[in-house]
């Protein structure tokens, strides 16, 4: 996982245990309390699989939060 400078990561935050080396966070970003950050979809893995997996990649000055 890389962070750039003033990321703040609140609590309960889960970015991908398996796959957070391809997590990138810019400058000033915040990732809200419950946020849910993944570089993985087995969605489909019963159907075709494989797991897709990808870099995630959050920008600058980015605001994250928990959604319902």
């Amino acid at each position: 996982m890389m962070l750039e400078k003033n990321v703040f990561i609140g609590r309960n935050v889960l970015i991908d245990p398996g796959y957070n080396w391809l997590v990138s966070i810019g400058n000033n970003s915040v990732l809200s309390y419950g946020t849910i950050v993944l570089a993985h979809d087995g969605s489909l893995r019963n159907y075709t699989g494989y797991t897709r997996v990808g870099k995630v990649s959050i920008g600058s000055n980015e605001n994250l939060k928990l959604g319902f």
